[in-house]
């Protein structure tokens, strides 16, 4: 079946981690330790250990305003835009986008909530390569399932067989898509997170679906055909 649609994951797939590392582990924390009179190395245990405690399952654990409220440090926006130097996009990105965008339908699916996916596709002008941008948190309030990936490609009025998705998390970004027959590819670049390198935790990914880069993205889709 013709491929119509390309979905794309964000960090660790179009852009690296520098801008997550600035905001959650390096800004939080510096707030934190300057709001409540504390060392940066107290204020780096007590923000992990809250992080542990709310978890990657609970969505609030995604959102920026969740943690600035709950560590009572203000405005979050200001810092969000603040730290927008800190995008950085991997240099096969953009001519990867350019060449996909000339014959695809191409779509965002991420967890980072939809002001992240402003400041980061604002970068370069990112964001005009997508017709379509679906953060699972502020529009599903939920993470990637194959539920979730039903609803986007009803929405694009498109069948799963019909679209592509490239990410970096063995279980968000190829598991879950591909129990609902959406073409998963995941995406192994050279700072993917130590977890996702991990054995125990990509066994369920066919080896010829792995990629470097978004360069063979372009040639394994093309090997698909239009």
């Amino acid at each position: 079946m013709a491929i119509k649609v390309i979905s794309f994951d964000i960090d660790g797939t179009i852009i690296d981690f520098k801008y997550n590392i600035a905001f959650w582990d390096e800004a939080i924390p510096h707030l934190y330790a300057k709001r409540h009179g504390i060392s940066l190395e107290a204020a780096k245990k007590i923000v992990l250990e809250e992080n542990d405690k709310v978890g990657q399952k609970d969505i609030r654990w995604y959102k920026p305003s969740f943690w600035f409220e709950k560590f009572d440090l203000g405005d979050h926006k200001t810092i969000l835009n603040d730290l927008k130097h800190h995008v950085n996009i991997y240099s096969d990105t953009v001519p990867a986008l350019k060449s996909l965008h000339k014959k695809f339908k191409l779509i965002v699916v991420t967890a980072n909530t939809n002001e992240f996916v402003d400041i980061k596709l604002e970068v370069e002008n990112m964001g005009s390569f997508f017709d379509k941008k679906f953060s699972v948190i502020d529009d599903f309030n939920g993470i990637k399932t194959p539920d979730v990936f039903k609803t986007v490609a009803e929405t694009l009025h498109v069948l799963p067989e019909e679209i592509v998705h490239v990410g970096d998390d063995p279980q968000f970004d190829y598991v879950m898509p591909r129990e609902l027959g959406i073409n998963a590819f995941l995406i192994d670049r050279p700072d993917a997170y130590e977890l996702f390198k991990k054995p125990e935790y990509r066994k369920n990914v066919d080896e010829s679906h792995i990629i470097k880069d978004l360069r063979e993205l372009v040639r394994k889709v093309d090997e698909m055909g239009t």
